[in-house]
């Protein structure tokens, strides 16, 4: 390694053909020549802080920045985003992002002037002049940073403060992203709770007597909206009403209509004689649930052809299902959770027109002790409204005349656009044509009896939910909800910035440390410290290079002298004496 002795030592001038330039910081006396007298420990600690106020200052800038931060956040968090003061003017981010760019822009000035002063004390010993640029590089970005790890080896203190520049690309948008904005459900006030109905019993037992008809007209209305409701469409059954756009209640039981169906695939029909009670008749599709039979309703057969003759019955019965409806953003949402048919024979009668009649049956609830009642007269009525509604032939003669049959022309209609919809599916050309179109049509035939028949029970329900029919029912309370739009902060998310404060308080008190115990005076980024530290004669050496000329010529060195701002002490930036052509300062 170079040779580096004062000037007034030397004897000879240099060799020119020492190794590569090494630069270092050597004590100096004063121009007295007298040694300078050493401070006290109060006058070292005021230079100390004095020197370092600015880098204490922003220190202090980038730490009070985050209680700051956090306490504004703490007090916001879990409060809607209308209770924020400033509005649309100063959104809560951009208070975030400007805080925490104060605070960025002081702890990194902290570090890079720490750094800047490390650059002088890490030329306590000799070291290669290219360090000298490492070091200038570190406040261009993190790639210099990176340089000044290798270069220094890894040193605790480099590689902290490298670790920082190099995650303070990223703080602004980490930062930010602290603050959420989800929404949540909330219960406003003032505001009316919204209910829905449910029904209790169905007998339409009236004391006075003869208005059963008139009661039984809102049946006819909602039994022709359900059969006139296209198959793809379902009846809305339970119309609440919701104050707000969201709105919650509890499951319940209700008493309703329901069909079951069963198809014989098969072009002909099983049939035999019968006996029921003094009567012989003549059964076809007969059902084996029971337990429907015993609040049945009315029961039809459908026989129909497409590309081949189906039958089909239906059956129209009572029974206890249980509903879950919400409002979501205005939007309502039914379901149905289950059904529950359990029958009882009951002993009370109920008053009709032609006498008295039996209230039919109990149907049993999931919940032990509680029954729905129907019956009656109620529905007596309704079984009329089906006859009328629903029974009668619809057929094409051969010679094109039509026979009017009410429902049966509404069922026809719907089956033969099945049957069209399933030849357009298919092209004439593809194999099994034919076989496909008859299948597909079986399918959605089958479908549109289903969903005819959903939609007339459906429309046993929502008749049975009108008052004016004599069904007892009963409302269901909700709760109305309102979508709010809240502050939520995700704390782990502030963790970044915390951390690099801290690092940059650690590595400049480190910093400060190590510039005490080498007692090397505190310079950080002075240019004038760097230029007065090279003599003229070696900026003429320097200024020669860079002409392209050459400097392997004997020129005396001299030792430039730079005195500190401080009246107590003073150095020498030395430059060593060796410089090889192509290698700058």
């Amino acid at each position: 390694m170079a040779s580096y002795a004062p000037i007034q030592d030397q004897t000879s001038p240099p060799s020119y053909s020492q190794p590569s330039p090494a630069i270092a910081l050597i004590n100096f006396p004063t121009s007295s020549g007298k040694e300078p007298r050493l401070p006290s420990k109060a006058s070292k600690s005021t230079n100390v802080l004095g020197s370092w106020r600015l880098e204490l200052i922003s220190a202090l800038v980038a730490v009070a920045c985050v209680p700051i931060l956090v306490s504004v956040l703490l007090s916001y968090n879990n409060r809607p985003l209308t209770d924020w003061p400033l509005g649309s003017t100063v959104t809560i981010n951009t208070f975030v992002a400007l805080l925490s760019t104060i605070s960025r822009t002081s702890f990194m000035f902290t570090l890079i002037q720490a750094l800047l002063q490390q650059r002088w004390n890490w030329y306590k010993t000799p070291r290669p002049l290219g360090d000298f640029q490492v070091f200038d590089e570190v406040t261009r970005g993190p790639l210099g940073s990176f340089s000044m790890v290798i270069t220094t080896r890894g040193r605790p203190i480099t590689l902290l403060a490298s670790l920082v520049i190099f995650t303070s690309l990223i703080t602004s948008t980490l930062t930010q992203s602290t603050v959420t904005y989800p929404d949540r459900l909330v219960q406003p006030p003032n505001v009316n709770a919204n209910s829905v109905y449910k029904i209790q019993d169905y007998t339409a037992e009236d004391e006075k007597g003869g208005i059963y008809r008139l009661r039984s007209f809102p049946v006819l209305q909602t039994l022709l909206n359900g059969l006139f409701t296209p198959p793809d469409r379902q009846v809305v059954v339970h119309t609440p009403i919701c104050p707000t756009s969201e709105c919650v209640r509890p499951a319940f039981d209700t008493l309703a209509g329901k069909y079951v169906s069963s198809l014989q695939m098969s072009a002909g029909l099983r049939s035999g004689l019968g006996q029921d009670g003094d009567r012989y008749s003549t059964n076809t599709l007969p059902f084996y649930d029971i337990r429907a039979y015993k609040s049945a309703i009315y029961s039809l057969f459908l026989i129909y052809e497409g590309y081949q003759v189906r039958a089909a019955e239906v059956l129209f019965h009572y029974c206890v299902e249980t509903y879950n409806i919400s409002t979501s953003q205005n939007i309502l949402k039914t379901g149905k959770l289950s059904a529950f048919t359990e029958v009882h024979q009951p002993e009370t009668t109920s008053p009709g027109e032609s006498g008295n009649i039996p209230l039919g049956y109990l149907v049993e609830s999931k919940t032990p002790g509680l029954h729905y009642r129907f019956g009656g007269e109620g529905t007596v009525n309704m079984v009329r409204w089906m006859l009328d509604l629903l029974r009668g032939p619809y057929f094409d003669g051969f010679d094109s005349t039509t026979a009017r049959g009410d429902g049966a022309e509404v069922v026809r209609n719907e089956l033969m656009l099945a049957a069209r919809k399933a030849v357009s599916k298919f092209d004439e050309s593809q194999p099994d044509y034919t076989a496909k179109v008859i299948s597909l049509t079986d399918e959605l035939q089958w479908q549109v009896v289903k969903n005819v028949s959903q939609n007339i029970a459906d429309g046993i329900t929502k008749a049975l939910l009108d008052p004016s029919t004599g069904a007892n029912i009963s409302a269901i309370l909700g709760t109305s909800k309102k979508r709010e739009t809240y502050i939520y902060i995700r704390w782990e998310w502030l963790s970044l910035l915390v951390a690099q404060v801290i690092f940059s308080i650690v590595v400049l008190f480190a910093v400060m440390g190590e510039t005490r115990r080498l007692g090397i005076p505190v310079i950080k980024g002075s240019i004038m410290s760097a230029f007065f530290a090279i003599g003229s004669t070696e900026r003429a050496l320097v200024e020669r290079e860079a002409q392209g000329l050459s400097v392997h010529e004997k020129i005396p060195l001299e030792g430039g002298k730079h005195k500190t701002n401080t009246p107590d002490e003073s150095f020498v930036l030395w430059v060593i004496y060796t410089i090889e052509t192509g290698n700058g300062f």
